[in-house]
C-alpha cells in the first residue's frame, strides 16, 4: 500500500525565492557598473575632443605665424599685435577675437560663455600670450579648451576641467 499522506514541504518555492532576490540585487549592481561605465566614456570622450581642439589650435597657430612670416615679414603680427598676458577668441577665419586683459582661466570662460552664447559650438578655445620673445623667434602660447556645458574647474563626475595646453610657437 501506499501511504498518502505524505506531508509535502515547501522548501523549493522559499528558494526560487531567495535566487530571484539575489538575482534581482545582482542585476542592480550590474545596472549601476554600467552606467558608471557608460558616464566615464562621456567624460572621456569630451576630455579627448577637448584635448584635440587644443593641439589643432595650437597647429593652426604656427600655421598662420608661418604666413605671417612669408607674407609680411616685417609687420608680424604675433610678435606686434598679440600682447603679452592678453587672451583672445580663436576663430578659423580669425574673426571674433575678445580682447582679455586678466588672465585668470575663470575670467576667460566667464567673458567668452557670456560673449558666444549663440554658436552651437559646445566647446570654446581661447589662446593667450604668455612670454615676450627676446629674440624674436619663439613665443609661448597657452590654448585654452572648454565645454561650455561644464563649469570648467574640476574634473569630477558631474565638471570637466578646461584644457590647457602649452605651445611654443616659431615666428
Amino acid at each position: 500500500m501506499r501511504n498518502l499522506k505524505k506531508k509535502y514541504c515547501g522548501v523549493g518555492f522559499a528558494e526560487a525565492l531567495i535566487a530571484l532576490m539575489i538575482s534581482g540585487i545582482v542585476s542592480i549592481v550590474l545596472m549601476r557598473i554600467s552606467s558608471s561605465s557608460l558616464s566615464e566614456l562621456s567624460r572621456l570622450e569630451i576630455q579627448d575632443e577637448m584635448e584635440y581642439l587644443a593641439v589643432s589650435t595650437a597647429v593652426h597657430l604656427q600655421r598662420q605665424a608661418i604666413e605671417e612670416r612669408v607674407n609680411n615679414p616685417d609687420d608680424n603680427i604675433f610678435h606686434d599685435d598679440i600682447e603679452l598676458g592678453t587672451c583672445y577668441l580663436f576663430a578659423e577665419d580669425g574673426s571674433g577675437t575678445i580682447d582679455i586683459t586678466s588672465s585668470i582661466i575663470g575670467k576667460v570662460r566667464e567673458e567668452f560663455v557670456s560673449s558666444s552664447s549663440n554658436t552651437d559650438d559646445p566647446y570654446f578655445q581661447v589662446f593667450c600670450r604668455e612670454t615676450e620673445a627676446s629674440d624674436k623667434q619663439k613665443v609661448l602660447f597657452t590654448v585654452i579648451v572648454g565645454s561650455k556645458k561644464h563649469k570648467g574647474l574640476n574634473t569630477t563626475k558631474n565638471d570637466i576641467k578646461d584644457y590647457e595646453y602649452l605651445a611654443v610657437i616659431n615666428l
